[in-house]
């Protein structure tokens, strides 16, 4: 089983190498009570926990260091999309549509499993 520092490391490599701005490339092993999430291994169990002004907001277990990564980079991924949408508003448009579209271009580039994998979340909502 992987530890934070491993799964940080790859956090951060993944970033680097797709040029993500350091606001997107953020991990935490405690959570910075803002709702953004950190990650917790504990024995061979890795969680990804999101709190809020002591608050628990979710709390999930990842049955491997690709599911955590998964998880983190929807959110990245999400953020970056909403940041382009804004940027880019259209408003004769479904705002949704943008940030989606881009969402799965930019986790398409980072891995095409989990590019496919956001798409079915998306079309099963």
């Amino acid at each position: 089983m992987a530890d934070f520092q491993h799964i940080k490391e790859t956090f951060l490599d993944i970033s680097k190498r797709n040029n993500f701005s350091p606001k997107y490339s953020k991990i935490f092993n405690v959570s910075p009570q803002n709702g953004f999430p950190h990650i917790e291994v504990k024995d061979d169990d890795i969680l990804f926990i999101i709190e809020e002004r002591g608050c628990l907001l979710s709390k999930k277990k990842a049955s491997s260091v690709d599911e955590v990564l998964y998880w983190m980079f929807s959110m990245v991924t999400f953020d970056m999309a909403c940041d382009y949408e804004l940027k880019n508003r259209d408003k004769s448009s479904d705002s949704r549509k943008i940030i989606f579209s881009k969402q799965l271009e930019i986790l398409g580039k980072i891995s095409e499993n989990w590019r496919e994998r956001r798409q079915k979340e998306i079309q099963d909502l």
